[in-house]
């Protein structure tokens, strides 16, 4: 496993500690008394809400959603897909607020209930995983435009050129310049294998090189 990859996971920890604490914390509870239902007991009988009761089933499929987000986060590369699943278990997540009376026993008696602890831990480790998620996703964009800035830079080289220009470069600098890159014989600012280099004067034309631009030791 790459390091890459390691510190990628470990952006999902903060996620699955809290998820596993809720459960073991009271989610609804009565505002006085012992009753409660803990994040396990909501999450072993929410789906009882399929049966007919949509304030119970709809928070629950947010565990779905967000299992479903956090195994293709960490088993697929990312993408937005995990991404939308954990943002749309928000909501769906907030609509357990709407569980103000539950029944408390096979009876049917029921009791008034409150958020507890276990409940506000379960929505922030759904808040957490489209964090981590958002935060993956940024740091990947902003590496591949690095890489590609990196590409088109040496594609495009960009030389440094001092900022004071000659007019006229000095005829000791000509020929010194001309002895460096000429592949043949070098006759002050002429070189014999330069296209023109027959012609009078030919060879390089070196009237307007800005000083600088080439560092040579001449001889």
């Amino acid at each position: 496993m790459g390091r890459s990859q390691t510190f990628s996971w470990l952006l999902f920890v903060p996620a699955a500690a809290l998820y596993a604490a809720s459960l073991y914390q009271p989610a609804l509870k009565a505002p006085a008394g012992v009753f409660r239902y803990t994040g396990l007991n909501c999450l072993l009988l929410g789906w009882l809400g399929l049966l007919g009761r949509p304030a119970w089933a709809l928070p629950w499929v947010a565990n779905v959603l967000f299992a479903i987000s956090l195994v293709r986060s960490l088993l697929r590369r990312p993408g937005r897909e995990a991404l939308i699943l954990s943002l749309i278990a928000i909501p769906l997540a907030l609509l357990a607020l709407l569980n103000h009376r539950i029944e408390m026993d096979e009876a049917g008696n029921m009791t008034d209930v409150v958020p507890g602890a276990g409940f506000y831990l379960w929505l922030a480790s759904i808040m957490s995983l489209a964090a981590a998620q958002m935060g993956r996703l940024a740091m990947l964009t902003c590496l591949c435009l690095t890489i590609v800035h990196a590409a088109a830079a040496e594609d495009h080289p960009q030389y440094r050129i001092p900022a004071t220009k000659f007019v006229q470069v000095a005829r000791a600098d000509q020929e010194a310049i001309t002895a460096a890159i000429c592949d043949g014989k070098a006759d002050g600012t002429s070189c014999d294998t330069c296209p023109e280099a027959s012609a009078p004067g030919g060879g390089f034309s070196l009237g307007a090189v800005l000083k600088g631009h080439f560092s040579v030791a001449a001889e």
